[in-house]
């Protein structure tokens, strides 16, 4: 079961972090960029051993991902550990991931809730995400509906798409939140907006259903194509469902919400 993604955003950029002042910094990502990890390894190692946090994090990437370099768990887990020393939440996610994960190392449900507790502290959403993960399933901690929910609503509310998909599930269930479909759709929208199919298909049944939300079989149909359009078998499985007897005037409406409305980007993640 994997409840943890590490971060392989090699500039660190997506961390609210600005360009490096260093043009060997700059260097180097533009080198990664081009799959020039050797290159990019050479640029960023003297400013990692200067302390530069944002080069120790992607040395770790490429010791982890064993790009320009031969892959060293160990290695790579030294660099973010000086980088999360130093605040940065991306290396202090990593850490956590691969001590949930168990790559290379001994796993440690204890050393991964130490610095995902850092990092969400800091409002990294992934981190909130994973430790409410971890509450749900008891890993190293006693599992706990409540607490899960109180840091996957804190994910949810950072725009974690994953978190927010959650929580349109514990409101949909009453699972470690109160039972209420009207949130429940409020959650399920956000994260589909972003283009989460299980999101996706998610609103799609409460349209379909009238669910906290005034019944639309456009509307379903609407959000169940865009998750079967991600390949997601079981909204292909609902679309063709609800496109069965379609009247004429539905279609039309249907095919005009298709080209119209803004289509939300598929997920990277």
């Amino acid at each position: 079961m994997r409840i943890a993604h590490r971060i392989f955003v090699a500039a660190g950029l997506t961390i609210a972090l600005a360009w490096p002042a260093h043009a060997t910094f700059e260097d180097g990502w533009q080198a990664y960029q081009k799959g020039e990890f050797g290159r990019a390894f050479t640029e960023w190692q003297p400013l990692a051993e200067r302390g530069d946090a944002r080069a120790q994090f992607n040395l770790g990437v490429l010791f982890e991902q064993g790009k320009g370099v031969e892959q060293n768990f160990s290695i790579a887990i030294s660099w973010w550990v000086k980088a999360a020393e130093q605040g940065h939440v991306g290396a202090q996610h990593n850490l956590a991931s691969i001590y949930i994960a168990g790559d290379g190392i001994d796993r440690d449900y204890g050393a991964a809730l130490h610095w995902l507790r850092v990092a969400a502290d800091q409002s990294h959403a992934p981190a909130a995400y994973t430790l409410g993960k971890m509450y749900s399933y008891g890993l190293g901690v006693k599992a706990s509906p409540r607490e899960a929910t109180r840091w996957i609503q804190r994910a949810a509310e950072l725009g974690d798409m994953r978190a927010q998909y959650n929580m349109g599930k514990a409101h949909r269930d009453g699972v470690g939140a109160t039972k209420d479909m009207g949130r429940a759709v409020q959650w399920f929208r956000r994260a589909a907006e972003q283009g989460y199919a299980n999101a996706q298909i998610a609103l799609a049944e409460r349209y379909a259903r009238g669910e906290g939300v005034k019944p639309s079989r456009v509307e379903a149909l609407f959000w169940a194509t865009l998750a079967a359009d991600q390949n997601l078998t079981r909204a292909q499985t609902r679309r063709d469902q609800l496109a069965r007897d379609l009247s004429a005037r539905d279609r039309v409406t249907l095919e005009r919400l298709l080209n119209e409305r803004p289509r939300p980007k598929s997920p990277t993640l």
